[in-house]
C-alpha cells in the first residue's frame, strides 16, 4: 500500500492538524470541504484515505474526533516543502 498522500490529501491533513491545534478539536467534513472547495463527499474520501494510509486516527467515535497521528505529524514535519492551499476560512 501507498502511504504517500496525494496533494489534496496533503492539504486536508494540514487542515486538519493546524485546526486542531489552534481549537483542540478537529474541523468538521463541512468545514474542511469549504476550505478546499470540495463537496463534503470527496472531502470525506480523503479523510478516509489519510486514515487508510496512518496519516490520521479516529478510534473515538464522534463528531471532531479524528487527530493526526504521530507518523503524519513526522510528515508533515520532513516535508514543509509541501504546504497545500490552507488559506481558506477554518470556522
Amino acid at each position: 500500500m501507498d502511504h504517500e498522500p496525494t496533494d489534496r490529501q496533503i492539504e486536508v491533513l494540514r487542515i486538519i492538524a493546524d485546526y486542531h491545534d489552534a481549537h483542540k478539536q478537529s474541523p468538521t467534513v463541512r468545514e474542511i470541504a469549504q476550505v478546499l472547495r470540495l463537496s463534503s463527499t470527496a472531502a470525506w474520501f480523503h479523510i478516509d484515505a489519510l486514515r487508510v494510509k496512518g496519516h490520521i486516527d479516529d478510534e473515538v467515535k464522534g463528531w471532531r474526533t479524528y487527530e493526526v497521528t504521530q507518523y503524519g505529524r513526522a510528515w508533515l514535519e520532513t516535508h514543509p516543502e509541501q504546504k497545500g492551499n490552507t488559506d481558506g476560512e477554518q470556522g
